[in-house]
């Protein structure tokens, strides 16, 4: 986040990434999923307000020039992104759970096992 001008996010989201330090050897499975919760918080927020730049001069609706919430101004939910941001995010973890698949199914495991 730091790289992108959001020095007091990355600023806010290393103080709960210190509670996971080996020096915290102990932490608890819900205490680190609470930290995750925080810092997941801090990273929606950060990209909310994130500005979007298109290729070339083009009329687009004020709502697609910034990465916008995470929830559908349609829905109300976080599901079915109608904001470039949110769709190209969709498409990457998509690519991504693909490429998961793949490489579980190349050393010989079942991606259906959680």
């Amino acid at each position: 986040m730091e790289e992108f001008g959001f020095h007091y996010r990355a600023v806010e989201a290393k103080k709960y990434a210190k509670a996971l330090t080996s020096a915290n050897a102990d932490i608890k499975p819900d205490d680190a999923l609470g930290i995750e919760s925080m810092v997941s918080v801090i990273y929606w927020k950060t990209l909310k307000n994130a500005p979007l730049h298109f290729g070339q001069p083009q009329h687009v609706p004020e709502y697609w020039r910034t990465f916008g919430s995470r929830r559908s101004i349609r829905t109300g939910v976080a599901r079915n992104a109608i904001t470039p941001g949110n769709a190209m995010l969709n498409y990457l973890y998509g690519v991504l759970a693909s490429e998961i698949t793949i490489a579980l199914h190349a050393v010989g495991l079942d991606p259906r096992l959680g």
